[in-house]
């Protein structure tokens, strides 16, 4: 009698960096805090909406942040935007049912105050 063949090993293990593709459940922000509004911009009247790249852990936790474009938004508006974006909660994307990473794209709006 032969043996059984060995089970092949799971396609996704806990915590790999996956992108969007077939079983992927993409990861979701929950909340952002409101940024922090630079006070440069406050005093030259300035808005802006800044893209930026949230690399999500398997346990929802934002553990890399980068802009999106290469052109800044200047006024301080960069730098909160990734201070909001490394302060909020997300829920971890899965594949098959398994939390991985995965790089989700947040944009953090500073409408005027």
């Amino acid at each position: 009698m032969t043996p059984a063949p060995a089970p092949a090993a799971p396609e996704v293990r806990l915590g790999d960096l996956v992108q969007m593709g077939p079983g992927v459940v993409n990861a979701k922000m929950i909340s952002i805090p409101n940024p922090r509004f630079p006070e440069i911009a406050k005093r030259a009247n300035k808005t802006a909406v800044v893209p930026v790249s949230v690399l999500v852990d398997e346990n929802g936790r934002p553990t890399e942040v980068r802009l999106r474009d290469a052109k800044k938004a200047g006024f301080g508006f960069d730098e909160a935007a990734i201070d909001a974006a490394k302060r909020a909660t997300f829920s971890p994307g899965t594949k098959n049912g398994v939390r991985i990473k995965m790089w989700l794209n947040v944009a953090v709006n500073f409408g005027q105050q």
